[in-house]
């Protein structure tokens, strides 16, 4: 992959250009935000 197709990928995903971007699961993440990263974390657990 090229930092280029990172990029599009990032700003589809995200419509911003902000890192870090985590995808978890079916969430995503901008920026480090620990109460969404919990969040996610959550619904991936059984």
């Amino acid at each position: 992959m090229t930092h280029s197709k990172f990029r599009r990928e990032m700003k589809t995903l995200t419509d911003v250009m902000t890192v870090p971007v985590t995808v978890i699961g079916k969430e995503v993440v901008v920026g480090y935000d620990e109460r969404a990263f919990t969040s996610a974390v959550k619904q991936l657990q059984p």
